[in-house]
């Protein structure tokens, strides 16, 4: 009997150490404070060896926009971009009171990448409201992300690697006071230049309202932490489309965009609206003074 016991505990092999170790938490988003209800939007994991933080964030936020409305996945896209340059910096408070950070459990595994990739599959809820009329009357709305990359791409194909001198590779400026984070969406930034770039192609007034407002307040703000003036702001307007932007609509859009633009001029900030990226982008060119 012994023999047998002897010969099975030869054979065994003592299962591998896990090589990393830490603790884990839920990334909670907050929409609406009043309300208080809850999504998880994301894994957070510290690394017990190195103290650092490391994360998985969705990029499913169009699945809410039937529930928040047109305008909420760029809300939400600039908090998480103001959490990414929390992590970044290591910093373990949440950075808002939209988000909230759930109690540390322990977590192993083979790699940090390997932790972050279970988690997120076994906790991020999978928001998939059903697809109503207003949704799908939604689906021709283009928010801040996706124009940015259509005008962006033109203009590294036309301005080459001199793009690189407006194009911040972080859109998000953050700035620090009193022990509170504050965020400034600014993706066009040069040694003279600060500029925006947002939408105007969505089907409702408020979305496109909200933009320009939330950008001119923040360009107006960076000027004076950067301190410089050479102010721009770039709307990218829907094209004619019976549809979706039938006339009525299109004139309401270019009503407000031109009162805005016009307070911005006043304020010597450079307005610039088209519907195609490429005469955007020609347009960023000339104003950052990077035409080849």
């Amino acid at each position: 009997m012994n023999s047998i016991a002897d010969r099975l505990q030869s054979l065994a092999s003592v299962p591998p150490a896990p090589q990393t170790k830490g603790r884990w938490f839920n990334i909670r988003l907050c929409p609406d404070l009043a309300l208080g209800e809850l999504f998880n939007v994301g894994v957070g994991y510290i690394d017990s060896a190195s103290e650092k933080i490391h994360a998985k964030l969705t990029d499913r936020l169009d699945r809410f926009r039937s529930l928040y409305g047109e305008g909420f996945e760029d809300e939400i896209r600039s908090i998480l971009r103001v959490l990414e340059s929390t992590i970044g910096n290591n910093k373990k408070e949440p950075p808002c009171p939209n988000i909230r950070f759930s109690e540390l459990k322990f977590a192993s595994g083979n790699s940090i990448e390997d932790i972050l990739e279970r988690l997120y599959e076994a906790t991020i809820l999978a928001v998939s409201p059903s697809v109503t009329g207003e949704a799908q009357n939604l689906e021709s709305s283009i928010g801040n992300e996706a124009v940015r990359k259509l005008v962006f791409d033109e203009l590294k194909k036309m301005a080459g690697l001199l793009a690189e001198k407006i194009l911040s590779p972080a859109p998000m400026y953050t700035v620090s006071e009193n022990g509170r984070t504050y965020a400034l969406d600014i993706p066009l930034r040069g040694k003279k230049h600060l500029g925006s770039v947002v939408s105007a192609k969505y089907r409702t007034m408020q979305p496109i309202e909200t933009n320009l407002l939330r950008a001119t307040v923040d360009l107006e703000t960076a000027s004076r932490v950067f301190r410089q003036d050479r102010l721009g702001l770039f709307v990218v307007r829907p094209s004619p489309d019976p549809i979706a932007y039938p006339k009525d609509r299109l004139v309401q859009i270019d009503n407000l965009i031109d009162t805005i633009g016009w307070k911005l001029h006043k304020q010597k900030v450079y307005v610039g609206v088209d519907e195609e990226p490429v005469a955007l982008a020609e347009d960023i060119a000339e104003w950052a003074e990077i035409r080849t």
